[in-house]
């Protein structure tokens, strides 16, 4: 520290020596065994000799009758005092400190000191401690200076007090002791003074005439330049400048999480909670540490739950708090996750929606970052608990010539990598359908002794054609069972009588669908069939 700082340091407490009446305030002390009253005035008092003012302050009339166990007043301004060390214990994102009219980035090396102001930028945090273990974390897009930092030498007590001039702070503050131990933040409205709590306090971002103060735990004094209220555990205030502030409010309740998984092996890392009735909305914020003392998010959201797709491979803290409609923040939920490096979802899945039994199978999707490799899974249900294939593969295009019988059929991707695999794309439908049956075209009637060609509609994906003949409609007793690679069959050497003719295709999952089967005779040459015959029979009528 240089001399001009540290006159300057001292020139400000002497001010606070004569214009604030805490300072006429008494330090007791309890003298230890064997103590003698010059160690005790080397050791806490600027002028060691005003001992023997102190004793006689106390009564005492002599040094050698100062025993063990005596309690002793003194004044705070015999006290040896001095500027209290602020350690700055981490810094997230961007933030500066000005000092001396400097600005430079603010680092866990930074000497915070009397006079110098801290802003933090946009999702930027910074956590520091003050000398008495107290610690305070400065949120987003803050600006607070500091306006006394005083240890009152070896007594444990220290005097801070800041201007949170925008933005939001929390305090962690140990039992204060003595009445020189003083934590106050001051705000353009009000000024919370703490005794041993945690307690958070914000100033409105669209007015800074506006405070909240929220007290998780202990009690805080809010005072403005009207009247000085109390605020319990549980409990918030509102302050405006010029207003007496509201009466404390109690806080709404932790949320519970409904959704919160401990490990999450890609993005989006998703949680939610209950929603509660009388919140407007909720405060998300995410620590890098599980000590929140990291803090890298804060954020608002509307709805009961959140996506998270902008955070790195980590472990990661999470805090979320309901707000009321008086805009304070409840109790904190808490929860501790960790996310892995495995890819994120595929997406820009391409496929047919329908294809034929026996068709040949493509997918198609999209490239995510990080993908080294994929898993292609198909399933009969959409939940994937009847999953028919699972396969490996090393790019984005899969033809599978699997044979999938008839029915629906849903198919997603995953990426995968060195960390894992990711979550699975959203999945699509495929219906797998048979093709139509064989339809067989007009068969004429034929003459003993003649043969005659059958013809039927050529079938997709048909390894040959199933043909059989019956004089039966119903095809009870089959008279000719006959395969063919075509779609064609030659009849001969029937005897006469009426027969039936069908045909089944043989293909992927489509035996034994026969075509509607066709009706034809076989008849004697001059039973009246013969078409030479008939016609003649036509012109005699005719002539007649």
């Amino acid at each position: 520290m240089t001399c001009k700082k540290l006159l300057k340091g001292l020139l400000l407490v002497s001010i606070l020596f004569l214009s604030l009446p805490l300072f006429a305030s008494d330090w007791l002390y309890t003298v230890r065994p064997n103590e003698q009253a010059l160690t005790i005035g080397n050791k806490y008092l600027v002028n060691p000799y005003r001992i023997d003012e102190i004793l006689k302050y106390n009564q005492i009339e002599e040094p050698g009758k100062l025993t063990a166990g005596t309690v002793l007043k003194i004044p705070l301004n015999y006290l040896k005092f001095g500027p209290a060390r602020v350690l700055v214990l981490s810094v997230q994102g961007d933030v500066a400190i000005i000092s001396n009219n400097k600005r430079n980035p603010l680092t866990t090396l930074s000497s915070v000191q009397l006079g110098d102001k801290i802003i933090t930028g946009k999702n930027s945090s910074t956590m520091i401690r003050f000398a008495d273990k107290s610690e305070l974390l400065l949120g987003s897009e803050a600006e607070l200076i500091f306006d006394v930092l005083t240890q009152w030498g070896r007594t444990g007590m220290v005097d801070s007090r800041m201007r949170l001039m925008r933005g939001s702070v929390e305090g962690r503050v140990e039992t204060l002791d003595g009445p020189g131990a003083h934590f106050e933040v001051h705000t353009p409205s009000a000024v919370a003074t703490v005794r041993g709590t945690e307690f958070r306090v914000r100033v409105n971002k669209d007015n800074t005439e506006v405070t909240y103060n929220e007290v998780s735990e202990g009690k805080v004094q809010v005072e403005n330049n009207v009247a000085p209220l109390l605020v319990p555990q549980g409990f918030g205030t509102v302050s405006e400048k010029g207003k007496k502030a509201d009466e404390p409010i109690e806080l709404l309740p932790a949320p519970n999480f409904t959704l919160a998984k401990d490990v999450y092996p890609a993005k989006p890392v998703a949680l939610e909670w209950e929603a509660n009735a009388e919140a407007t909305g909720y405060r998300v914020e995410i620590f890098a540490d599980k000590l929140f003392k990291n803090q890298i998010d804060s954020r608002l959201v509307e709805a009961n739950k959140i996506a998270l797709n902008d955070i790195a491979t980590g472990k990661y803290a999470l805090r979320v708090r309901s707000i009321d409609v008086n805009g304070l923040e409840g109790i904190d939920a808490k929860h501790y996750f960790e996310l892995h490096g495995a890819p994120e979802s595929p997406q820009n899945l391409s496929s047919k929606e329908q294809v034929l039994s026996g068709e040949v199978l493509e997918f198609e999707w999209g490239a995510p970052n990080s993908a080294e490799g994929y898993l292609l899974e198909i399933s009969r249900d959409e939940s994937f608990q009847a999953i028919v294939v699972s396969q490996e593969a090393d790019n984005t295009k899969q033809v599978l010539k699997e044979t999938f019988s008839p029915g629906k059929y849903f198919w997603r991707v995953s990426g995968t990598n060195e960390h894992g695999t990711g979550y699975p794309s959203q999945s699509k439908i495929i219906s797998v359908e048979l093709p139509v049956t064989p339809t067989i075209s007009h068969v004429d009637d034929i003459e003993v002794g003649n043969s005659v060609a059958v013809y039927t509609s050529k079938v997709p994906f048909a390894n040959s054609y199933q043909w059989q003949i019956s004089k039966d409609k119903d095809f009870n007793k089959i008279l000719i069972s006959r395969t063919t690679n075509n779609p064609e069959l030659l009849l001969e050497d029937l005897e006469q009588g009426t027969y039936f003719v069908r045909v089944a295709a043989e293909g992927p999952n489509n035996l034994e669908r026969y075509s509607e089967s066709q009706e034809f005779e076989v008849y004697e040459k001059g039973n009246g069939k013969n078409p030479f015959m008939l016609s003649s029979l036509l012109l005699i009528l005719l002539a007649l």
